[in-house]
């Protein structure tokens, strides 16, 4: 669903790099996603950026990624295309529209598409497409019935090969339960699962016989759950003792399993490679710091190694208002896209 997030002040980035903090900056305040003391990482080496181009950029990252434009009220959101060198907006594919907010934008496996979540007020929300060089929006998923008696779609995703959307459908009043859909894109055909949300991060593998959701995304717990096609039986993996999963990446070729993993009290936020056939972590790909939390990670189509990844201050209250920052990832370094409270939300390549 299109979600409202609270933004929180940050740990400080200078000179194009994305320093590793080293505490809560004296913060008294309780923070919001708590969790049991976990081991450290060991703290990444900060060196020089490289210069961002055009096209793919010269340390090989994609030159763009789509994003939410933040705003404090929803009439004037819209999905939009950013640079990857200093987060400026380079074009609007949709128009603010009365009613709702945007949500959970995903580039389609064929790079021509984006599809989202489209709030159209109470009660009231659709999934669209919008071609990628701009263009015409159009609606992929209506949603059914009117007021109490609706049900609305979001939280979509597709397969790495495109063949098949994942989404999810809730009720707007009070009967009525959650419905997990595989769709068939080549068929229209559906699978359902009862009583579960999808969450937009959700990864295809094995061929397309398994989709990975993080747990605490879907509002089902810390660790990872995995979904088996065409049975849609459901097996849980747990986190790492003292830690959560906040966002994960997977790759086209199904070989790839990152995530955001967040542990302790302090809030230590790291990027975890996941193996995709025991589901647990394989080794830390980089420690990003202390009092953070994960919004979205993703890889870049052409070179997994790249990864673009947003992250908030996790040891603010949650009705603070600070800080969000976008950071772009390889070979153990992380370098500044952009920081502050109007950066992009919803952020992937």
């Amino acid at each position: 669903m299109v979600a409202v997030r609270v933004r929180a002040a940050g740990a400080m980035l200078a000179g194009g790099l994305f320093l590793i903090a080293t505490g809560c900056s004296g913060s008294t305040a309780t923070a919001p996603r708590a969790a049991p003391p976990a081991t450290a990482a060991t703290p990444v080496t900060v060196m020089t950026a490289t210069p961002a181009t055009t096209g793919v950029t010269a340390a090989g990252f994609p030159a763009d990624f789509i994003g939410v434009s933040w705003a404090t009220t929803p009439v004037v959101a819209v999905v939009a295309v950013y640079s990857a060198t200093d987060g400026h907006l380079i074009r609007k594919l949709t128009v603010p529209m009365p009613g709702g907010g945007l949500g959970d934008p995903r580039l389609s496996p064929d790079g021509r598409t984006v599809i989202f979540s489209r709030g159209q007020g109470s009660c009231a929300q659709t999934i669209d497409t919008v071609p990628f060089r701009g263009g015409r929006e159009q609606v992929l998923v209506s949603m059914t019935g009117t007021g109490n008696n609706a049900i609305i779609p979001g939280d979509p995703s597709y397969s790495a090969d495109g063949r098949y959307l994942i989404y999810d459908t809730v009720p707007c009043g009070p009967s009525g339960q959650a419905l997990l859909h595989v769709r068939d894109l080549s068929t229209g055909r559906e699978l359902t699962r009862a009583g579960f949300l999808g969450d937009a991060d959700s990864i295809f593998l094995d061929h397309d016989s398994e989709v990975v959701f993080d747990a605490a995304m879907a509002g089902t717990g810390t660790g990872l759950e995995v979904l088996r096609l065409p049975s849609m039986a459901l097996a849980a993996y747990p986190a790492p003792r003292g830690c959560r999963y906040q966002a994960l990446a997977g790759t086209e070729t199904e070989t790839e399993l990152d995530a955001l993993l967040q542990c302790g009290p302090g809030h230590e936020l790291s990027v975890v490679a996941i193996s995709p056939r025991t589901f647990t972590v394989t080794r830390t790909l980089i420690r990003l710091g202390s009092c953070l939390g994960g919004e979205t990670i993703s890889l870049a189509p052409a070179d997994p190694s790249a990864m673009l990844a947003e992250t908030y201050d996790a040891c603010l209250p949650p009705t603070a208002r600070g800080d969000y920052r976008i950071v772009k990832i390889r070979a153990g370094q992380a370098w500044r896209v952009a920081s502050g409270q109007g950066v992009p939300q919803s952020d992937s390549w």
